[in-house]
């Protein structure tokens, strides 16, 4: 078996470039995925290189291609005719991959009602309930009742923290005096680079932090 002593370095300049540049994070994740394959033969990222995606609008980015499969693989998504990339993800959406990507169980009845606007019946209300019983969300208060607000546009700032919270993720502290409470979790998945908070995220960035985060938490790549 071959052996490629430069990886590291390759590995660390991708990681440089990515928190330089945060829409090249598809780049980053591609190469970690790719590493057990080029160092140890991983059959898990040669399942990812060889697995046809049925989705007729899927990015052309390796990166994204391969995040996209690995959720699919592991049941995050769903095969459907259009993924519809760069369309923002709701916060029904991201909380129901979240939940299936980090093994939270959502199959109890009561499952429902646990925000006003999570009534029983809705596709989502299972998912966001399970969160909300693990502590992964907390919603919004509205009146005097908390709302999760399924339907909204989930920014980056609630994503990180959802996305921390639910991995078991560690945060450091701000050494910045009244920082906001946003900056930890997204410092601990872009380090000293920090993109619009209150920016939406795309469909496609969404299923890459989300697989990125669950293959950190097999085992398939590092942190």
């Amino acid at each position: 078996m071959m052996h490629f002593p430069f990886l590291s370095d390759v590995i660390s300049l991708s990681r440089y470039i990515c928190y330089s540049h945060p829409l090249m994070k598809p780049l980053y994740f591609a190469i970690l995925l790719l590493t057990p394959f080029i160092s140890a033969g991983s059959a898990v990222a040669l399942t990812l290189m060889s697995t046809p995606l049925p989705y007729a609008d899927a990015p052309r980015e390796r990166g994204t291609q391969i995040a996209l499969s690995y959720a699919l693989a592991h049941g995050v998504i769903e095969p459907r005719a259009q993924i519809f990339p760069r369309r923002p993800v709701t916060r029904a959406e991201f909380v129901k991959m979240i939940v299936v990507a980090a093994g939270i169980d959502y199959s109890s009845r009561n499952f429902a009602g646990c925000f006003v606007d999570t009534p029983a019946g809705e596709w989502f209300s299972p998912f966001v309930c399970a969160a909300k019983k693990q502590g992964v969300v907390k919603g919004y208060w509205q009146g005097k009742a908390p709302v999760f607000l399924p339907h909204q546009p989930i920014t980056y700032a609630e994503a990180a923290k959802i996305l921390i919270v639910a991995f078991k993720k560690q945060t450091t502290p701000s050494l910045i005096p009244n920082s906001p409470w946003y900056e930890p979790f997204i410092r601990a998945i872009n380090g000293f680079d920090q993109p619009d908070p209150f920016g939406l995220v795309s469909r496609a960035l969404a299923v890459t932090l989300i697989s990125e985060a669950m293959a950190q938490k097999r085992g398939e790549i590092y942190e």
